[in-house]
């Protein structure tokens, strides 16, 4: 049987990793450089982890722009986002736990605030993703994801995405 490699990557240190740099990124792009909150964040893995979404997404440039033409020119490529969402909301609370405890990133529980804390990858993590393009995909679209998404509020985002929380 063979293994399927994105759902090999679907687990809390990968995660972990896609959450960590969302949020640089988000805070990299935001008006204000204020950092993401938890809700902002629960999409992030169902987006990152599917392979329609990244091949549309990994080489898109970081502006606002470029989440809304991806949007128009593929119509239903983040349809049943909400039931991904819920499905690997597990997996989201545990990476983000996972990426507090290691460091990556703070989470502030009194604001719900994803605070990214480390500048840069350790060297042995860094080559690690230089030599796996799937693993570098994800990276490449949560990056996209996170600078998208500081671009637009709340209630824009769950207007674009059809979310409910």
């Amino acid at each position: 049987m063979k293994l399927n490699e994105f759902e090999i990557f679907q687990n809390k240190v990968v995660g972990a990793h896609a959450i960590w740099e969302f949020s640089k990124y988000y805070q990299m792009h935001h008006v204000d450089k204020f950092c993401p909150s938890l809700i902002c964040t629960m999409p992030v893995l169902p987006l990152c982890l599917n392979r329609r979404v990244i091949e549309n997404v990994k080489e898109r440039k970081f502006k606002e722009g470029s989440l809304l033409k991806t949007l128009d020119e593929n119509k239903d490529l983040f349809s049943g986002l909400q039931d991904r969402m819920e499905g690997m909301a597990e997996l989201t609370l545990e990476s983000i736990y996972l990426g507090a405890v290691t460091g990556l990133f703070y989470y502030d529980r009194e604001n719900s605030l994803i605070i990214p804390r480390m500048k840069f990858l350790p060297a042995k993590i860094k080559d690690g993703l230089n030599s796996n393009k799937d693993y570098s995909d994800i990276i490449h679209t949560s990056k996209r994801v996170g600078a998208w998404f500081s671009q637009f509020n709340h209630s824009e985002l769950l207007f674009y995405f059809n979310l409910q929380f």
